[in-house]
């Protein structure tokens, strides 16, 4: 099943929304390789396995990341790495970083010239 014309832009658009940084800041760990759940949660310095669990719950869900298992070893070795729709959304977000940023100092700039008047 084909994922609906350009929901890379709405999973991108949600991510750069959500206050919660934590599903960002794992897309943006994934980059370029698979993590465990252990480097996950170093790298991200995460407190509490509850919401990392939840994070990557979340992305699964929406197809942005995979969750693979190395069967082959004893005992079995999970990962999680993006998926396609994962690098394509990671596109998204990096193209509209850059127009979010300039938003907010945007917006601070008309806030001063408020305060100021």
């Amino acid at each position: 099943m084909l994922p609906p014309p350009d929901v890379e832009y709405l999973l991108a658009h949600r991510l750069l929304a959500d206050p919660n940084a934590l599903r960002r800041d794992v897309v943006l760990e994934l980059v370029g390789r698979p993590c465990r759940y252990a480097e996950l949660r170093d790298a991200l310095k995460v407190k509490g396995d509850v919401k990392l669990t939840r994070a990557l719950r979340h992305l699964e869900d929406d197809g942005i990341v995979d969750q693979r298992v190395d069967a082959s070893r004893r005992p079995p070795v999970m990962s999680y790495e993006l998926g396609p729709l994962g690098r394509l959304v990671l596109i998204r977000m990096l193209q509209m970083i850059p127009a979010e940023e300039s938003a907010r100092i945007l917006l601070r700039g008309r806030a001063a010239d408020r305060a100021e008047a």
